[in-house]
């Protein structure tokens, strides 16, 4: 793999990195700032206030599945996020386009599922090679 793609996919895991920060810190402030004080103004127990929070969760849990059993890939529009500068575009359209056909959750499941596949091989790969095999010049 060349320097250029190294960088690529160094700042793409850097910008989900960052992605998944702020969604943390959405996660808490909305908790903190909305949940907590409704749950307090309720004056239910610990127990009843777990409860209520755990069965909502598991209710629009069910819910999300259930729409990505019905809804395809193809209706997320992830088309026109995929921008022609976006690292490996052509790829991630071609790769878009084979699941578009196919519900959410296959279509997730399948994608992950070909992913660990392909690092369960690596892993057993690395255990076979020899590492004189390997390019180290960096």
């Amino acid at each position: 793999m060349d320097k250029e793609k190294i960088e690529e996919m160094r700042k793409a895991k850097e910008a989900m990195q960052k992605e998944r920060e702020a969604e943390m810190e959405k996660i808490v402030t909305f908790s903190r700032e909305k949940i907590v004080p409704f749950l307090k103004e309720k004056g239910k127990t610990i127990k009843e206030s777990k409860m209520l929070l755990d069965v909502l969760a598991v209710a629009v849990q069910n819910s999300l599945f259930q729409v990505m059993r019905e809804k395809k890939v193809g209706e997320l529009g992830l088309k026109d996020k995929i921008t022609k500068d976006y690292p490996n575009a052509e790829t991630y359209l071609a790769l878009l386009e084979i699941v578009s056909n196919e519900s959410m959750m296959l279509g997730t499941e399948v994608l992950q599922w070909t992913s660990e596949k392909i690092k369960a091989l690596l892993t057993e790969e690395e255990k076979n090679r020899n590492i004189s095999e390997l390019n180290l010049d960096f």
